[in-house]
């Protein structure tokens, strides 16, 4: 099974405290205590019965709406991760991803009664209007409870409706409001959270919350040129836009890793003084390289020479396969799917934060 990431996802806050107490109900177990989390905010779980140590699962409430489950903080681990992983699968597949979908046929007159029903109805949504012109208002909705926010944007001109953001607390409960307003497609789509045009690009807002996400605190520590090429090519990337190859959408994460990399190797005393990634590594076997030894030894943790070689040893692999052609025009190397765009993505991505780690 594939390993989960207990970090920043989307659960629904609303039901935690009932889903652990029906797995203590269920599986004949005793809610010691449920409380709030000390010293952050969120919930502190204890967890146990006779004959057998307590489990502490602590439930960090985030700022930005989601949730991060830690079970390794109590002695009965086992069991922490059994309650970590019940609320885990009241995640349905889809709420893990992040919410772009637009819906046609939306005039003023047919959205504005919604806002304005859900804001007087809704006892935690608040309304910014971020932005207004003749073809668009872009309104943000934001949770005082729970923190988490979508941007809704009607397009004007267009008639489109476009969501972005989490499908946390607001998502659930601006479509409530909206459900009387579409028929059965549009219900449809706003149900399981997809749209026919979703190759829109995704603003940049959006953009900025997935990359936070996804690489929690090294996000503060990314410099300004790595952090622009990371931003422009997550939201083409969450737009998911169906092409004939993506190689294009790995080039940023590629480029980023060149920079982190380098930021390393000067960070360690290593000067580039301009010459080229390859000069600092030496060929070991194929797909692998290591830091040369006139470098390695101003480099002193071994650990970090070992993740310079690997993200050298990826960069090297996928940037030769993916900028040049072959020989034979037609049997050059391409990313046909965008599944393995996302898969490479997040290996770059993970290499990257090591880099600043």
């Amino acid at each position: 099974m594939e390993e989960r990431n207990y970090q920043r996802i989307n659960l629904n806050r609303e039901v935690i405290e009932a889903t652990i107490q029906q797995f203590a109900v269920t599986n004949a177990f005793e809610v010691r205590s449920l409380e709030q989390r000390p010293g952050g905010n969120g919930l502190r779980a204890v967890v146990g019965k006779v004959g057998i140590e307590d489990s502490m699962l602590d439930i960090h409430f985030n700022q930005c709406g989601t949730c991060t489950l830690q079970y390794m903080i109590g002695k009965n681990r086992e069991l922490g991760k059994a309650i970590a992983d019940t609320l885990y699968e009241t995640i349905h597949p889809d709420e893990f991803n992040t919410v772009n979908l637009v819906l046609i046929g939306i005039y003023e007159q047919d959205i504005e009664p919604v806002f304005e029903e859900l804001l007087e109805q809704s006892e935690h949504v608040e309304r910014i209007v971020e932005e207004e012109t003749p073809s668009r208002k872009v309104s943000k909705l934001t949770s005082k409870t729970y923190q988490d926010s979508i941007t809704v944007t009607h397009h004007k001109g267009t008639h489109k409706l476009q969501i972005q953001g989490k499908p946390l607390s607001c998502y659930r409960e601006f479509v409530y409001f909206l459900t009387e307003l579409l028929d059965l497609s549009c219900l449809d789509k706003v149900l399981i959270r997809q749209d026919d045009s979703s190759a829109e690009i995704v603003r940049v807002e959006m953009a900025v919350q997935f990359l936070e996400s996804e690489f929690g605190e090294v996000s503060e520590k990314l410099p300004q040129a790595i952090r622009k090429l990371l931003l422009s090519s997550i939201c083409v990337k969450l737009a998911t836009p169906v092409l004939p190859d993506y190689s294009l959408l790995l080039y940023p994460d590629l480029r980023s890793l060149e920079g982190a990399v380098k930021d390393k190797l000067t960070s360690c005393g290593i000067e580039i003084d301009g010459r080229q990634l390859g000069d600092f590594f030496s060929y070991l076997s194929p797909g692998s390289y290591a830091l040369s030894k006139e470098y390695s030894q101003l480099v002193a943790d071994a650990a970090v020479r070992s993740k310079l070689g690997d993200a050298y040893s990826w960069y090297h692999k996928h940037r030769h396969g993916l900028f040049h052609m072959a020989d034979i025009t037609d049997g050059s190397r391409l990313l046909g799917n965008f599944e393995q765009l996302i898969a490479l993505s997040k290996n770059a991505h993970e290499l990257i934060k090591e880099m600043y780690k």
